[in-house]
């Protein structure tokens, strides 16, 4: 339990050392050269020259304290990797740490997040949860075939929906809204519903709100909790990119007061996202949700209606939800 904490003990004299070096990113007058989390730590070099001088300084600290950083000359054991965020791709020579040299890589994963050498570098991240998505969902649906659909859609929910990493992403790109889609198509078929059925059906039907909003407010919670720490860095750095448009936290927030109607960042709050539509129910299509509810009790054996076949609900249910 003490490991994580002991750890940053007993590497906080490293992190002294390379601020006072002065080598590594600085904002302002505030020093980003190295960012550390649990037993994981991330140097940050404006140059190879200056990331080389950082190297160094970690080789030296590991030997006088008895450390050792994961190396290895084969790229695909070695845990210590570079990534390089360049204006158009180059050869770039390498960097030496105790006396391997690291690779450089395209994209590497931090508890569970793919992140890779771009701008808006999380793309890869979110397609590769939504394809856990889609076959977790796929595997629910074939295991608990005899499961009510909204035991289904509440174990989905609970087991399924982390979506860890989705504070950083893009929560307007192409993908995410790939993402959506999918929970859309996931919420069609643990009911059993065409899947031309109307979009307006599924937020009730699922009892929850769409991905989207979800997900809006994990994001608008994080950028708050960050509003409320403590930590000069994180404080600063969200101060820096929250009114730049160019940066995905900008971009995002700026599509939010688009959708909120707000003016400025500071009246976001997370309960926002709660307020949001996605696709309201007009008055004279209310029946429709109720009437699909019933069929779908009926078909599951939880009520039953007389004189009407599994053909015949099935008609049914495609009648209402894609007329």
């Amino acid at each position: 339990v003490l490991s994580a904490i002991l750890y940053c003990f007993y590497v906080n004299d490293l992190f002294k050392i390379l601020r006072m070096n002065g080598t590594g990113c600085w904002i302002n007058s505030n020093y980003f050269g190295i960012i550390g989390y649990s037993d994981d730590s991330f140097l940050l070099a404006p140059s190879l020259d200056s990331l080389q001088e950082m190297l160094n300084i970690c080789e030296k600290y590991a030997e006088t304290h008895n450390l050792t950083f994961s190396t290895d000359p084969n790229p695909d054991k070695c845990k210590t990797k570079c990534l390089a965020f360049l204006k158009s791709e180059r050869l770039i020579r390498q960097v030496n740490l105790c006396g391997n040299p690291l690779p450089w890589v395209t994209h590497g994963k931090h508890l569970g997040n793919t992140i890779e050498n771009k701008i808006n570098g999380m793309k890869r991240d979110i397609m590769n949860k939504r394809a856990t998505f889609i076959d977790k969902n796929n595997n629910l649906i074939q295991e608990f075939n005899f499961a009510h659909p909204k035991t289904k859609m509440e174990m989905n929910r609970i087991y399924n929906n982390h979506f860890t990493g989705s504070p950083i992403w893009d929560l307007f790109s192409r993908e995410s809204e790939m993402l959506y889609n999918s929970w859309n198509k996931s919420v069609r078929l643990m009911c059993d519903l065409p899947l031309q059925t109307h979009r307006y059906f599924l937020e009730p039907l699922a009892q929850t709100r769409q991905l989207k909003f979800v997900l809006l407010k994990r994001f608008l919670s994080f950028i708050l909790q960050i509003e409320n720490s403590q930590k000069t860095l994180p404080k600063l750095l969200l101060q820096t990119v929250k009114r730049d448009c160019r940066s995905v936290t900008g971009s995002n927030l700026r599509n939010i007061l688009l959708l909120t109607r707000k003016d400025t960042v500071e009246e976001l709050v997370p309960d926002d996202a709660s307020q949001m539509n996605y696709i309201p129910v007009m008055d004279e299509n209310k029946w429709r949700i109720a009437m699909i509810n019933e069929l779908i009790d009926v078909k599951w054996g939880k009520t039953d209606i007389e004189n009407l076949s599994d053909d015949d609900i099935d008609a049914i249910i495609e009648e209402i939800c894609t007329s």
